[in-house]
């Protein structure tokens, strides 16, 4: 996970690992600046701690997505 970048697929933005197979981190983001806000806190994660559990992050990262969609929803 040395190699994080944000890339561009259809009409939104994903953050991708490019040394591992550019396996994607986390859901699709709408906007590039909610994609950039993301990668920095990943990359705040990665100096932190050393070994990430890419799985969890993903996990976490669907859990508050749908959070907040839910959130959105109940607000409609």
């Amino acid at each position: 996970m040395k190699d994080l970048r944000i890339g561009r697929r259809g009409k939104s933005y994903v953050i991708q690992d490019h040394s591992n197979n550019r396996k994607q981190l986390g859901s699709k983001f709408k906007y590039f600046k909610d994609a950039k806000l993301a990668l920095k806190k990943l990359t705040l994660l990665s100096y932190l701690k050393k070994d990430l559990d890419l799985d969890k992050i993903c996990e976490d990262m669907k859990k508050k997505y749908l959070m907040k969609r839910l959130m959105l929803s109940v607000n409609s």
